[in-house]
């Protein structure tokens, strides 16, 4: 659902699926990396950047992404 969504540009909707699958599982980094990416595109550089600080490790390209935005 989040995915179809998000395609759509419905990033709201998007939001509150991969919220919820945050709720349970916070570490997710499959999650957390399609959260960077939501909040990226809608503007949300620090909320960006405080969900890529959870990864287990840096991943430099989608902070490429971030920073270029």
């Amino acid at each position: 659902f989040a995915g179809s969504s998000y395609m759509d540009g419905h990033l709201n909707d998007a939001r509150m699926y991969l919220q919820a699958a945050f709720e349970i599982d916070s570490c997710h980094e499959q999650t957390l990396r399609n959260l960077i990416q939501l909040e990226n595109r809608a503007g949300n550089r620090e909320q960006a950047l405080e969900y890529a600080s959870r990864l287990p490790w840096s991943d430099f390209a989608l902070l490429d992404q971030i920073r270029d935005c």
